[in-house]
């Protein structure tokens, strides 16, 4: 006897590969996903144009050094100055060449860390009065702050009532600036300058 085959016989197995297919496809997303960390929350490096501006000096015994100076937003992403890492290096000039200064700000504290690198070593540096960048016009905790277009970023170790420090780099001098995210280890924004009075 003949036995006849229905249509509807094929249409459990495609069904079944069908779902195979679907599931394998969600898995290789997810484990890609993971792979790539993408499903992490990562943090994007802000980029700005910034333009230096009074520059101030300070003389100390013989030598005239650069105590702060500000930095202005000229345009491009908000840099919030908890992230804010600051690196001035000196560039020929009378004086120590080659020092260069480096200022952090760190979440979660009202203060900055400084430190120097020389041929001698690190020398490290704290102040519970001072944050080392602060927004022109505005008071209260710069941890909050980030600077937008329009913004004056002043640049300085210590706070103007406080004891003075200044940043070693001589007057005559060519400083080099390097503005960094402390998140992402990535440039912000850099230049150099001419050390003398504004």
């Amino acid at each position: 006897m003949k036995q006849e085959r229905r249509k509807e016989d094929a249409v459990s197995p495609v069904i079944g590969i069908m779902l195979m297919l679907v599931v394998t496809i969600i898995i290789a997303a997810v484990i890609t996903g993971f792979a790539t960390d993408l499903s992490a929350d990562t943090a994007k490096t802000p980029m700005a144009l910034f333009e230096v501006q009074d520059v101030e000096m300070v003389k100390e015994g013989e030598h005239v050094y650069l105590n702060s100076f500000g930095l202005k937003h000229k345009g491009g992403d908000a840099v919030p100055l908890k992230y804010l890492q600051l690196t001035v290096e000196q560039l020929g000039g009378a004086g120590q060449n080659g020092i260069i200064n480096i200022m952090t700000a760190t979440e979660g504290k009202t203060r900055g860390d400084r430190h120097m690198v020389t041929d001698q070593g690190i020398t490290f540096a704290q102040s519970d009065a001072a944050y080392p960048f602060t927004i022109r016009g505005e008071t209260g905790n710069p941890v909050n702050y980030a600077a937008t277009t329009g913004d004056v970023i002043e640049v300085h170790p210590l706070e103007k009532d406080a004891m003075r420090q200044t940043l070693t780099i001589f007057e005559g001098a060519t400083a080099k600036w390097t503005l960094s995210d402390t998140r992402t280890n990535a440039v912000i924004a850099s230049g150099e300058f001419l050390v003398v009075n504004s």
